[in-house]
């Protein structure tokens, strides 16, 4: 098992006061089968790369899915042959590292209203 250490903010806090406080950090943990691994056969840093573009996306996808979570530390779903047959779905070399990469997503909120009628 491999860990990312990632932080998130809304956007409309970077660079304001409050941007430290609304900021929210986790270490995403991102497990995989010794067998994939030996199947895959890459270098270290290729696998930390490729465990890295797991942990990226499956960060991703949650926050715009709405998830949140309650735990400094998230576990990724499990990369085994199982879930990702045959060779590596990545190719390291199109992979950033991952020390101090930075991406922008847009998340999509939804705003409700209740109505009420306020008597004087």
């Amino acid at each position: 098992m491999f860990g990312f250490h990632a932080c998130y903010v809304p956007m409309e806090y970077l660079g304001t006061p409050e941007e430290q406080g609304k900021t929210v950090e986790h270490r995403i943990a991102v497990p995989i089968a010794g067998t994939t691994v030996a199947i895959w056969n890459f270098s270290e840093s290729d696998l930390v790369k490729v465990l890295f573009e797991f942990a990226r996306r499956f960060l991703k996808d949650s926050l715009q899915r709405g998830d949140s979570f309650s735990e400094f530390t998230v576990k990724a779903p499990m990369i085994s042959t199982g879930s990702n047959p045959g060779k590596c779905p990545f190719d390291p070399s199109r992979i950033p590292i991952p020390e101090g990469f930075v991406e922008e997503i847009e998340i999509l909120k939804r705003m409700g209203f209740g109505a009420e009628l306020i008597k004087k």
